[in-house]
């Protein structure tokens, strides 16, 4: 068994690992109904919105940990008088702390839980290492025009930007041939745009959160998540060029091209996608959507925050019973 601060530790971490379970099985549950509730906003607040639920189980296992050593924290600072005394055993304190037994489900629990998040990491860098060596090898067969810009021959039709450290435009010559001159420079101008604001990265770091959901959970935040950021997108490239329905008639050109070749890069951002109806609707209507409602995002943190700092003295004696009595 394992004595001291280090069996405090082996039991916060069974109870950070508790917290991020109860974090996944309730975005697993509550997932298209919060993905439907975030279609009132605008662009970027969508992204907003996805992103806690992407954090939500993360940010829950460091939550339970905090909850369970308020006590003593309050103690050390003198906000609080001593609660050592109501336990004759040890308990979630870094005086008195719990023994961790190897044999017990604990330890069971712990790695089960440890040993799946490292898996499926460790597949979205797989991926991510393949598909940066494929992305390499097309660079070096294409022609580089201006300084961002890689045209590769192909006569299907392609425009996309990838990488994670410094995201290059790729264009098919297939594409080219079937543009004017305005189409073409709105599909740069688009994807200049991930480019600068380094979408493929934040796509795949969204997708490596999500990644210990469920494959239905999953599937639906990272749509939800693309989406949201091609919206983002399309408004600012609709800004820029003053003539919304110009943007939305070549995104349903190029859609209409690229849709039964293209398949894309995990580390990449593509004006093809497959939900063209909400981006074409977002284009044309006269309401942008409501901003993210940051006021109450923060009052409902803090409360949340209260209410279970208040709790925190029953959540802490409930779990330290349970993990020294089981």
């Amino acid at each position: 068994m394992i004595e001291g601060l280090a069996g405090l530790l082996m039991n916060l971490w069974i109870i950070a690992a508790m917290g991020f379970v109860l974090g996944i099985i309730f975005i697993s549950l509550a997932a298209s109904y919060l993905i439907s509730i975030q279609s009132c906003f605008n662009s970027s607040a969508k992204e907003k919105f996805i992103w806690a639920m992407a954090l939500l189980p993360w940010i829950s296992g460091v939550f339970f940990v905090l909850l369970c050593l308020t006590p003593s924290i309050t103690h050390a600072l003198g906000w609080s008088v001593d609660h050592c005394h109501i336990h004759s055993h040890g308990h979630l304190c870094w005086r008195h702390p719990l023994m961790f037994e190897y044999d017990s489900w604990k330890m069971i629990f712990g790695l089960i839980v440890t040993g799946l998040v490292v898996l499926s990491m460790s597949k979205m860098l797989f991926r991510y290492y393949r598909q940066a060596s494929s992305l390499g090898l097309l660079q070096s067969l294409s022609t580089k025009r201006e300084s961002d810009i890689y045209i590769y021959e192909n006569d299907q039709p392609h425009a996309f930007t990838a990488g994670l450290g410094s995201p290059q435009i790729f264009i098919s010559t297939g594409l080219m041939n079937q543009l004017d001159q305005r189409e073409l420079s709105i599909v740069v101008q688009h994807e200049r745009l991930h480019q600068q604001r380094r979408d493929p990265l934040r796509l795949w770091l969204f997708n490596l959160l999500v990644c210990v959901l469920g494959r239905s959970s999953r599937r639906q935040l990272s749509e939800a998540m693309e989406l949201a950021i091609e919206q983002s997108v399309d408004a600012r490239v609709a800004i820029s060029a003053q003539d919304a329905p110009a943007v939305a008639q070549t995104l349903l050109k190029v859609n209409r091209l690229e849709l039964h070749y293209f398949k894309r890069f995990a580390i990449s951002c593509a004006f093809c996608t497959t939900a063209l109806e909400a981006r074409i609707q977002q284009l044309l209507a006269h309401s942008p959507g409501r901003q993210f409602p940051l006021l109450s995002f923060v009052l409902s943190i803090c409360a949340i925050c209260i209410t279970g700092i208040y709790h925190a003295d029953a959540l802490h004696h409930l779990l330290e019973n349970f993990l020294h009595h089981h």
